[in-house]
């Protein structure tokens, strides 16, 4: 029986001894050199990082989807697997890719691949539960924020671009500032707006529909 799992790679193959040339990323550029890849990286993401800035990158709940948009955001020009986590098997390059398991950096182990569902989902619960905001201090606000970042560092979700993520923090996407605002205002939600309507536009009568009429229409057409 022919084999059917994923048979793709993340990296190019090795046919150099030079460490530059070695496990480089596949990219849409087509480059194979970590420096040179590097450069055009920065490049493009510095780019995408600066829409995101300025409020015209993802929108979302701060959620475990909305940051696969804004990881998918920062990286579409660079990697066709912008925005999946390392969990997933995206396509690269024409084949799919194996789900990555264990993943380490400097010393440092990170929660392994199939875990990373519940790991996104444990990291923004602070976030989404009213009854934990609800009466909390600007100084709880911040400790909440503070664990919702350091679960997320640990979690490390993508296969790269982990780091780039912290530059958006760094540049207030997702910052303690501005998660603060965000459970501020799940705890003391604005009440819905009062519209005011003139008497000039006001119904005096409530439509009816000639349902017999539109049934004929129907049969008609």
């Amino acid at each position: 029986m022919a084999e059917t799992g994923p048979k793709g790679s993340y990296t190019y193959p090795n046919i150099s001894d030079d460490p530059d040339r070695r496990d480089v990323l596949r990219n849409k550029l087509g480059i194979q050199s970590h420096k040179e890849l590097r450069v055009e990286e920065y490049r493009a993401t510095a780019f995408r990082l600066a829409e995101i800035t300025e409020g015209d990158g993802p929108k979302g709940a701060f959620d475990a989807q909305h940051l696969k948009a804004i990881h998918g955001h920062i990286f579409q020009d660079i990697y066709e697997w912008a925005g999946h986590t390392r969990n997933e098997s995206p396509v690269v390059d024409g084949q799919r890719v194996e789900p990555i398991g264990n993943l380490s950096k400097g010393g440092t182990s990170f929660l392994h691949g199939s875990r990373i569902e519940m790991g996104l989902d444990e990291a923004f619960r602070p976030i989404r539960n009213p009854e934990i905001l609800r009466g909390s201090s600007v100084e709880r606000f911040a400790e909440i924020a503070g664990k919702v970042l350091a679960e997320l560092n640990y979690v490390h979700p993508f296969r790269e671009g982990n780091g780039r993520t912290q530059e958006a923090l760094d540049q207030g996407v997702f910052s303690a500032a501005v998660i603060i605002n965000i459970l501020a205002r799940k705890r003391d939600p604005q009440p819905a707006a009062i519209l005011s309507i003139p008497d000039a536009l006001r119904l005096t009568h409530e439509p009816v529909a000639d349902c017999a009429r539109y049934d004929s229409l129907r049969r008609a057409s």
